[in-house]
């Protein structure tokens, strides 16, 4: 869940200067100018969304360990070693499959239809 609010805000940060430009006045012409799947990708490549979103993945799932290894050992300060091997195990397994219920491609693809509904409302030049 977090990983998909993570995803989201990506992407409002990464169109949120591109929509701040001036709006077409012609309705029509806004519509004339809705970018095509292939162009919104070339878009992302440019503003590097899959190494951006891997980042911050990265990041929160580095920052999850941190906390719940801390929660850990202040609430079981004199756990044995053999008990914190397992901890360790059973959270690092748990994180991987939090994180694996939305896979990148599928959170770059739900991304597409949002970006090109924000792009076609700007005039802008073909990649």
């Amino acid at each position: 869940m977090k990983s998909l609010c993570a995803s989201l805000f990506v992407a409002l940060v990464l169109t949120g200067p591109v929509r701040s430009q001036q709006k077409p006045n012609d309705a029509s012409t806004a519509s004339n100018l809705r970018p095509t799947t292939t162009q919104v990708l070339k878009f992302m490549e440019v503003m590097q969304v899959r190494q951006r979103i891997q980042s911050t993945v990265q990041t929160e799932q580095e920052q999850m360990k941190s906390v719940v290894h801390n929660m850990f050992h202040k609430a079981l300060p004199n756990a044995t070693p053999a008990e914190k091997a397992e901890f360790e195990e059973i959270v690092a397994s748990e994180l991987n499959k939090m994180f694996s219920d939305y896979p990148l491609e599928d959170v770059l693809r739900d991304m597409v239809p949002v970006i090109r509904a924000t792009l076609a409302n700007l005039t802008w030049s073909k990649f």
